[in-house]
């Protein structure tokens, strides 16, 4: 294997084949299908700048990790991630959301970033809340159709590897926020 930027040093494997479409980029079509947060967040800059800025964020982040599968691609695109949902809360419900929580958020991942189950947990706990405070019936509808991609991907990779089906999670989760930007 071409391994360009280096060996993989991230805390979670995709089922994407490696370096077989650009010799410096790893995982062409994880990296290529993270320009729908990218285009979304550009997109929803006027209707809520705080996601929409950490929807471009999730994006380059995501293109950074599956490009060179490195650890300070890791950090961006999670981080990223813990970002926006925080702010898409903050958004429906200000009150709870106080200016500390985000920093101890970070402070927590970044000592616990090798343990992917700590992302996974906070994320889908704050992912779960946020559909209970917005109540968003195609939020909710996307998050799950991408979280089942995503844990197809991670399960049952010589199954369904053909069908990429974490860039499918980038589709439905960067689709499934836009009404959670317009609202």
């Amino acid at each position: 294997m071409n391994n360009y930027w280096g060996l993989s040093d991230i805390s979670v494997r995709f089922c994407e084949d490696k370096y077989t479409r650009v010799f410096w980029i790893a995982e062409y079509y994880n990296t290529m299908s993270s320009l729908c947060y990218i285009i979304i967040g550009i997109i929803g800059s006027g209707y809520s700048k705080k996601i929409a800025v950490g929807l471009i964020f999730v994006g380059i982040g995501s293109m950074i990790l599956h490009g060179t599968l490195r650890w300070y691609g890791q950090w961006i695109d999670e981080i990223a991630m813990l970002s926006t949902i925080t702010f898409g809360i903050e958004k429906y419900k200000p009150k709870q959301v106080k200016k500390y929580y985000l920093p101890i958020l970070i402070f927590l991942y970044i000592n616990f970033y090798q343990k992917f189950i700590f992302l996974s947990s906070v994320f889908v706990f704050l992912s779960c809340y946020l559909c209970h405070v917005t109540k968003n019936k195609l939020y909710l509808s996307f998050s799950i159709l991408g979280g089942l991609c995503w844990l197809s991907d991670q399960l049952f990779c010589d199954y369904f590897k053909q069908w990429n089906l974490h860039l499918w999670w980038h589709i439905f989760t960067s689709v499934g926020i836009i009404p959670l930007l317009i609202n």
